[in-house]
């Protein structure tokens, strides 16, 4: 991040030289109200905003693509403080000093076998004091099944879905629906949202009564979600009306489920906005 000069003249400056830096333009206002449809300052849709200290894992079992995607799109495309601590590190890490964990994709049980059963409630612990934890693709498998914090299902537990073979989707876009009213889509242009798949996972809503608890944020058109690439017919059957964003609180803190890892190779921005959410508005967001 820009860092203004020891006795900056006032607020205004800090701003004109971040705007500067960034390339954005800077609209002042002069009163809490707000054009049509957009929300008023001071409203419930306007929440005050902690500094995200941020950590991601990092070395095997983690995949060393998905690490340097996360890394690189924090790091060097916009500038974002963050900590990287080796997998091996997290049985024993004192993970206060960060609200934000970042678990690129890996292999699940290889990750549980290394950090062991006191590693596993060191996170649980850490989300349940206020931590956001951010899973990626695979590391949302790791979530669910190792630390339990995750009430998705998946296709392949259903009595339709129960033995069959998995298909993986070699990569290919699918149309996508967000939920608007909802923190984590925020800044996503409005209408249908392009999401890239590149696996076999399949994850639906859970089967649990309404709760504020656990949130579908992201879902594939219930229709004809396939937009361009490769993609086998079974996959096609199957994919419609699956979940790709999702969010579960537990205690004070939530896990963000992004079933695909949106850093891929970083050409894929509108991806990249539900992970800078995740990142910088997590530990914050109501």
């Amino acid at each position: 991040m820009v860092r203004t000069g020891q006795n900056p003249e006032s607020l205004h400056d800090s701003i004109r030289e971040l705007a500067d830096h960034y390339g954005v333009t800077v609209r002042s206002v002069d009163t809490g109200r707000a054009d049509p449809g957009q929300p008023a300052l001071g409203s419930g849709d306007v929440f005050p905003m902690n500094t995200p200290s941020v950590a991601i894992v990092a070395e095997t079992p983690v995949n060393g693509y998905s690490f340097g995607f996360a890394w690189h799109t924090l790091d060097r495309q916009y500038e974002i403080p963050n900590t990287i601590l080796r997998a091996g590190s997290l049985g024993a890490a004192d993970l206060r000093d960060f609200n934000v964990l970042v678990l690129p994709e890996l292999s699940p049980g290889a990750m549980a076998r290394l950090v062991g059963e006191d590693g596993l409630e060191n996170i649980r612990s850490w989300i349940r004091q206020g931590g956001t934890l951010v899973a990626l693709g695979s590391a949302v498998e790791f979530a669910r099944d190792e630390l339990g914090t995750l009430s998705l299902r998946s296709w392949y537990e259903t009595a339709e879905g129960e033995g069959e073979t998995a298909y993986e989707v070699p990569g290919a876009f699918f149309r996508g629906e967000l939920n608007r009213d909802y923190w984590l889509s925020s800044g996503v242009p409005q209408g249908p949202f392009p999401f890239q798949i590149r696996s076999s996972r399949i994850y639906l809503a859970p089967d649990l009564p309404p709760s504020g608890s656990r949130r579908v944020v992201g879902t594939l058109d219930p229709e004809a979600p396939h937009l361009s690439g490769h993609v086998w017919p079974e996959s096609l059957e199957r994919l419609p009306g699956a979940v790709f964003a999702y969010e579960e609180r537990l205690g004070q803190g939530r896990i963000i489920a992004l079933t695909e890892d949106v850093n891929f190779r970083s050409y894929w921005r509108g991806g990249q906005r539900l992970f800078l959410n995740a990142v910088i508005l997590g530990p914050s967001a109501p």
